[in-house]
Order: structure tokens, then sequence, then C-alpha cells
């Protein structure tokens, strides 16, 4: 690359950052439009009716409780079409916008996640996370994986945000938004579990990197104490009732690489992969994109170099995350059957 082109991309950067907030405006309000359109003129599925019928008329404490425990009633989700109905009425629109307004939530979370990035690396990350199909239709469905969605973003963006700067705001909005989202769908029950044990973790091994420091469990997790109580207050009768009556056995029975990997790959690519070749390569791939950033990552504990672990701890989050969630998947259909 010549002088002369280098000096030109070098002006053309701050022009480039001052378009990509429009530019990721007008994608979040085209795919806004889609789905509040979508949301307004399509039939309510079964699992839609079923979940009208069956929960929203409920109290306020036996749907926080998960009294009615079957696993179709996504706690939020029903909590919301609840009250969306007594404000708005009962038409698919109105029993869909909890989700509708999640996709807000996801929209602005992902554009903050990537938000000081490359403004080609911002536009090209949320282009790929708002035109999944099978994850933007979550959000026209008056069910609970579009708020989980959302709320499993916000609290992913504090999180990693709560590293660099550990005030109230990132502490309670990672615990708010882990909480919202577990009550939304059980299954980010894990991702909660995993993120408690990945800040121990990374705070562990930056304590190791710091030669001067040491770590302390006890003083470590005192600000989350209060936050985390909270939440186990909220969660115990719910969770303690979706185990009590296996609510929890969900999912597929051949293994991990099988069900879960092949699920997500037939997932982010819409369903496109069309032979068992195809599909294999895709796992592996992705397998790949796991393992190759942890050993990365194992390198730089190795040799110490804490200046990596410290300006990638975005990377070295998610990497620990994908790795966790996978271990409590298995763990879950070994241990729980």
């Amino acid at each position: 690359m010549t002088a002369r082109t280098i000096n030109w991309l070098s002006q053309m950067r701050p022009r480039i950052a001052r378009i990509v907030p429009v530019l990721i405006i007008l994608i979040g309000a085209l795919v806004s439009l889609f789905m509040v359109t979508k949301a307004t003129v399509s039939s309510f599925t079964h699992d839609e009716s079923y979940t009208y019928l069956h929960y929203p008329h409920d109290s306020f404490i036996d749907i926080i409780s998960f009294s009615n425990w079957f696993m179709n009633n996504h706690i939020l989700n029903s909590l919301f079409m609840k009250y969306a109905e007594l404000l708005f009425g009962n038409s698919e629109l109105a029993l869909r916008l909890p989700n509708l307004l999640a996709l807000f939530v996801f929209m602005i979370y992902s554009y903050k996640l990537f938000q000081k990035k490359n403004p080609l690396l911002q536009i090209s990350l949320f282009i790929i996370l708002c035109s999944n199909v099978f994850l933007m239709d979550m959000f026209g469905l008056a069910r609970g994986y579009g708020l989980s969605y959302g709320f499993m973003i916000m609290s992913f963006f504090h999180f990693i945000a709560y590293f660099t700067k550990p005030d109230q705001i990132n502490l309670y909005g990672f615990h708010f938004g882990a909480l919202l989202a577990t009550l939304s769908h059980f299954t980010l029950l894990p991702f909660y579990i995993a993120l408690l044990i990945i800040y121990n973790l990374v705070m562990l091994i930056q304590a190791r990197l710091k030669k001067e420091e040491r770590f302390h469990l006890i003083k470590t997790n005192r600000q989350h104490f209060l936050p985390l109580l909270l939440n186990v207050v909220v969660l115990y009768e719910p969770v303690r009732r979706a185990l009590q009556y296996g609510q929890l056995d969900v999912g597929g029975k051949e293994g991990f690489f099988e069900d879960t990997l092949s699920g997500f790959v037939w997932t982010v690519s819409n369903g496109a992969i069309g032979s068992d070749l195809l599909l294999l390569i895709f796992q592996i791939a992705a397998t790949l994109i796991v393992l190759v950033p942890f050993a990365i990552i194992i390198r730089t504990i190795i040799i110490r170099n804490g200046v990596f672990f410290k300006e990638y701890i975005g990377l070295v989050v998610s990497n620990l995350l994908l790795l966790f969630i996978a271990f409590m998947i298995v763990f879950n259909h070994y241990v729980l059957g």
C-alpha cells in the first residue's frame, strides 16, 4: 500500500465515522418497519395462541412465581402480554409489542457493543446481527425469545463495560439485564451463571498477570453481592418449579456437536446448508472460531501479556462465554438428563 493510499484512508476515516451512526439508524429503522408490519399482519402461531389463552390472565404473583409451570410459559412475556392487553387491547400488534420494543433494546446495545471499533466493522457487525431471519423473526412474536435476546445483549454489554468502568450503571445493568433475560426464557440461566464464573476467572488471571496483586474472592465479589442476592430471590421459586417438574429438559438428545452446533450453523446460515458435508465444514469452522482465540488467550496468559488481556477483554469474555455455555449444555445433558 502506497503512502498516498494510506494518507487518503486516514483522511476518509473521520468522514466514514460520521456517516456510520446515520447508516445504522437507517438500517435499524428499516428492520423495525419490517418487523412492525409483520407483527401487525401475521396471524398468531400455535404457541402464541396457547400462551395468550393460558398465562397472561393469571395474577402477577402466579406469573412471576411460575405457578403455571409448563415450559411454554415464558414468564416475562406472559407478564408483558397481560399489561399490553390492558393498555392496548388484544390485537396481534398489541400483544407482540413487548418483543418489538425488545428489538430496539437489541439494536441499541448491538451498536454500543461495537461503537468504539473501526467504522466499517461497526456497520458489518450490525448488519450481520440484524439480518438473520430466524433471530429477527423472534422479535415479531408474542413469546419470550425476542425479550431474552434483547436483555441478554444488554447484560453482556454492561458486563464487558464493567471491567473498564466498574460503576453502578454497568454493575446493575449486567445483573438486571441477566435477570430479565432469564425471566424471558430459562435457557438464559446458563448465560448468567457463566458470566459470574467468567468474572471471577478473569479477575484471577488479571491478578496473576500483575505479580504484586492477589486475588480475594470476597473482595472481588463484594459489589455483586446485593444485585445477585436480589436476582436469586426473584429467580428461586420459578427455577425451583422448573427443576421440580422437569421443565428444563429441552433440546436434542444426540450430543452437543450433532444437536447444538448443527442447529447453530443451520440458523446462522438461514437454513442454506444443503448437504451433510457442507454442514460438517461449517461445524468445524465454528469450532475453530472458538478454539483458535482460546489458544491465543492461553498463550497471552503463559507469557504474561497483560496489555493484550486488558485491551482485548471483549474477545476474552466472548470466547470464554462460548466455551462455558458449551460446557454447561453438555453438563446439563449428562447430569440433569
